[in-house]
């Protein structure tokens, strides 16, 4: 108890001092507002911060873009919603024909196709003609396109002895090889058919 008295005279000394000085209780006065303003001013700014933070940025946004495209040049989906590849549409039977019809006369023998190079023709348009000869009577187990096609003649012509085609030479192609180029062009994807696509126009010249 004896401490008591004590306390109370510090602290009414203490009060004594602050009215006889009003420069600090001034002062304290305006560190007291200088701590409220800070606290006040951070308050506002984490405020601000987390405001900015819950709201999505243009970046951010799961919305699709109109200049966001799925699907590649050379036809891969990329991302985005599936999109299906144009599907190429198998040649005609009748129309092989035709064609096969269209060309010179058919010479054969009995293992093979003879091809008489007329002007412009090169390996690649006789083993075209003995391709065209063959689909047109033989069933290649599978639906043939002209992309097929062209595999085919290209495959045949790459197994055919280089040789200079002149007017009047003559180029046996084998039923055996042409059958070997087809079983082989069976196995073709879509991709690889697709990137065929732009021979085609060859089959109608």
């Amino acid at each position: 108890m004896e401490y008591e008295p004590q306390e109370e005279n510090k602290v009414s000394g203490f009060v004594e001092r602050m009215k006889e000085s009003p420069r600090t209780v001034s002062a304290i006065i305006i560190v007291v507002i200088v701590i409220a303003a800070i606290y006040a001013f951070s308050g506002n700014n984490q405020k601000q911060v987390a405001i900015e933070t819950a709201t999505p940025t243009p970046e951010a946004s799961t919305q699709p873009t109109a200049s966001t495209s799925p699907i590649a040049k050379d036809g891969k989906v990329t991302g985005g919603a599936t999109a299906a590849v144009t599907p190429i549409a198998p040649i005609d039977k009748n129309t092989l024909m035709d064609q096969s019809k269209a060309l010179p006369e058919e010479k054969k023998t009995d293992s093979a196709y003879i091809e008489t190079a007329v002007k412009g023709d090169s390996l690649t348009t006789l083993s075209r003609k003995a391709a065209t000869r063959y689909l047109a009577s033989n069933d290649a187990g599978y639906q043939v396109t002209n992309e097929h096609r062209i595999y085919i003649e290209d495959y045949v012509r790459k197994h055919l002895a280089k040789q200079p085609v002149t007017v009047g030479s003559q180029e046996t192609i084998s039923f055996e090889l042409i059958k070997q180029a087809v079983e082989s062009a069976k196995n073709l994807n879509d991709k690889q058919l697709h990137n065929l696509t732009k021979y085609t126009h060859v089959l109608n010249t």
